[in-house]
């Protein structure tokens, strides 16, 4: 999903949700066009946080952050939120970002930043935006709409990734991906698109990968959507997508203990790789297209850290939330654990650093790094050190 090996497997529905209206409040092209500036029916700007896509809009005309999460369908409402702003399981709502609006009663309510962070107030799943042409410039940090009607930009090449059509991600796009590990063994599958999972590459189909002997990283806890599991990361020789080879990059293996996505797929592909392409879907024909960003500098090559990730959780804890400890050799970590609340890192509460610094002083090689934490109602002082991983 520097490497940010944070994360979070994606939200999952059980369905795909139907929204019932959908409406853009200018007229939409008549005529078919060409995709371009021009002939955009609607732009919503992002915040690229911890490669998640979140879109900042109403809900009921009051400010509501969604996750836009192309690894899921429907619409889900966080229940802290919801109960704040007295939203039940049936109630109609409008959902609002500048020019567009729906109005459904189509929607679940989830523990949404629970399991995410404090932006995290809502999920909006694959199909939301079914009814247009979606672009996702990662490069500007927009989402732009189309005529469904309109013709792909010649710059756009069209994928083979198809539709899935299989619990639990159904409607979801996956394509062919293939992985050659150091040793020379290939593995072959399917991928899905998940813009709700942080990570780069991740391998969910067993075979051949427990006898890997590149894995450095062990008994990495993981607390995720489908609960506590165990990560191992490592450096593989080429990945092929797209027609196009990337060397030496790190992916990591992942076992789905309830085993309800190998029914489907065998890895996806997070926002820590997608965000270096220009990513066109059209879920009405079932196709997607892509390109590449003018620069594409993000591609994981590389890990550092301290072994220790956690959640935005300030504005309702009050801290950072430990939700993953990995143990390595070469890590400092201190007596941290499982649910520690971070208060201050080198002296400084956390609630007055901005998030991508937080993020950043965790990615860079020998950088000091002392916590006060809270763990039940005992403060803890705690120093670490990060390092270079793999």
């Amino acid at each position: 999903m520097a490497h940010r090996i944070v994360l979070f497997l994606f939200f999952i529905s059980l369905g795909i949700s139907q929204i019932l209206s959908a409406q853009i409040d200018s007229l939409k092209s008549i005529n078919p066009k060409i995709i371009g500036k021009e002939n955009i029916l609607c732009s919503i700007p992002f915040r690229f946080i911890d490669n998640r896509i979140y879109l900042q809009g109403s809900l009921n005309d009051k400010p509501c952050s969604f996750m836009y999460d192309i690894g899921s369908g429907g619409i889900g409402i966080d229940k802290s939120y919801a109960q704040q702003n007295n939203i039940g399981n049936r109630d109609q709502l409008e959902i609002r970002f500048n020019k567009y609006s729906i109005t459904t009663s189509s929607y679940r309510l989830d523990d949404c930043k629970s399991l995410g962070s404090d932006a995290d107030e809502g999920i909006l799943g694959i199909d939301f935006f079914k009814d247009y042409l979606v672009e996702i410039n990662y490069e500007n940090h927009v989402l732009n709409l189309y005529n469904l009607n309109d013709s792909i930009d010649a710059s756009y090449t069209k994928t083979d990734a198809t539709k899935i059509k299989g619990l639990p991600l159904w409607g979801c796009f996956a394509i062919n991906l293939e992985v050659r590990l150091k040793d020379g063994t290939v593995l072959k599958g399917k991928y899905a698109f998940d813009t709700g999972s942080t990570r780069n590459i991740t391998i969910l189909n067993p075979s051949n990968i427990e006898r890997v002997s590149e894995f450095v990283i062990k008994n990495a806890e993981n607390s995720s959507y489908f609960g506590n599991n165990k990560l191992k990361y490592f450096q593989v020789d080429r990945v092929f997508f797209n027609n196009s080879a990337f060397n030496n990059l790190i992916v990591d293996y992942s076992p789905d203990n309830e085993g309800e996505l190998l029914k489907v797929i065998d890895g996806i592909i997070g926002g820590q790789f997608l965000q270096n392409f220009k990513i066109l879907i059209d879920y009405e024909k079932g196709n997607l297209y892509m390109k590449n960003n003018p620069v594409m500098t993000s591609f994981v090559t590389s890990l550092y850290g301290n072994g220790i990730e956690f959640r935005d959780r300030r504005k309702d804890l009050g801290g950072l939330l430990v939700c993953r400890l990995t143990e390595h050799p070469n890590l400092i970590s201190g007596d941290i654990k499982f649910n520690d609340l971070i208060i201050q890192i080198n002296g400084i509460d956390v609630s007055r650093m901005e998030y991508d610094y937080l993020l950043k002083i965790h990615q860079a090689e020998n950088n000091a790094i002392n916590y006060k934490l809270k763990r039940g109602r005992k403060t803890i002082e705690v120093k670490t050190m990060t390092t270079r991983i793999l």
